[in-house]
């Protein structure tokens, strides 16, 4: 064994002196030298940088603090640790729940229904149903027209009868009302311009039935119609004040009836013979009329020329 060359210490040797402690400096000028000082500027600076940059960085967070996640895209994300057992409560986005937190099913009682309160009760169709109708409804709120949005027009598959029109009148205060309906009550355009041809339809219907009331009464007062009603109306403004006669005589010109054309005629013939009785011949019957005149003839005639024509062609059944 080579020999230790090491010198053993001696001991009388001194012990070495303790070494001072370093001084840190502050850099201020004047700053007087402290021994360790617990934090100087420059220390709480560079505190503040870390901490701002820990922050921001997910890696250098502390893990009795926070819990580190790797989500599917490769990002990672810190949570802290707020749940009773150090972790966090609420899973990270795009992280599958935990065990345990999973939607658990709702009993089913004794009808295989769930028991979704302890009074309501419904099967999985009844409840997936209900779901598409909250669905719906949401849906019809969110696509309803405002009511000033709604147009006044028909649907393609609604056809005018042949030979009339139909004009909307947009003043009418109605039509807002309507629009205001058809909104609060979710209506689309679709199902508005439905009601708009169902309104159409049954006005058209109440025109056709008067036309066709209004054909049936003049074809009762026989060809001469037309002119018959034209001298009533003409002998009752000028024997009448107008604010007496007007309302009957828009009724003779609107909706004309034959009862009411005879009934003026007769009138006519007794205020015009002054109650004299009329001619007979020895045989007991009305003697033959004169010819019927033409329209240009009748146009000729003067207001009392017409009226002793229109008396003297009524037919006994007119």
């Amino acid at each position: 064994m080579p020999p230790d060359l090491a010198p053993s210490p001696s001991s009388a040797s001194p012990a070495p002196p303790p070494v001072a402690p370093a001084k840190m400096l502050d850099p201020r000028p004047g700053a007087p030298v402290v021994s360790n000082p617990p934090t100087s500027d420059v220390h709480q600076r560079w505190k503040n940088d870390r901490d701002f940059i820990a922050a921001q960085d997910p890696w250098m967070h502390s893990p009795e603090t926070t819990v580190m996640t790797k989500l599917a895209d490769g990002t990672v994300v810190a949570r802290p640790r707020t749940g009773a057992d150090g972790a966090p409560d609420q899973p990270a986005p795009g992280e599958p729940p935990k065990l345990g937190d999973e939607p658990q099913p709702q009993p089913l009682n004794s009808n295989g229904k769930i028991q979704l309160t302890p009074d309501i009760a419904l099967s999985e169709t009844e409840l997936r149903d209900l779901l598409a109708h909250k669905a719906q409804t949401d849906s019809q709120k969110l696509t309803t027209p405002k009511p000033n949005e709604y147009q006044l027009k028909f649907n393609d598959d609604f056809v005018l009868p042949q030979g009339t029109d139909w004009r909307w009148n947009e003043a009418d205060p109605l039509l807002m009302q309507v629009r205001e309906f058809a909104s609060a009550n979710n209506m689309n355009q679709q199902t508005f311009s439905r009601l708009l041809q169902m309104h159409a339809a049954s006005r058209l219907g109440e025109d056709l039935a008067f036309s066709e009331a209004k054909a049936k009464e003049l074809a009762a007062l026989g060809d001469s119609s037309d002119q018959r009603i034209r001298a009533v109306v003409t002998w009752m403004k000028s024997m009448v004040p107008a604010e007496h006669a007007a309302g009957l005589v828009r009724v003779l010109e609107a909706a004309p009836t034959a009862g009411t054309v005879r009934a003026m005629e007769s009138l006519i013939q007794r205020w015009t013979n002054q109650g004299a009785a009329g001619f007979k011949s020895g045989t007991g019957r009305e003697p033959p009329g004169p010819a019927k005149a033409s329209e240009a003839e009748i146009a000729r005639m003067s207001y009392f020329e017409r009226l002793q024509y229109a008396a003297s062609h009524r037919q006994p059944n007119q």
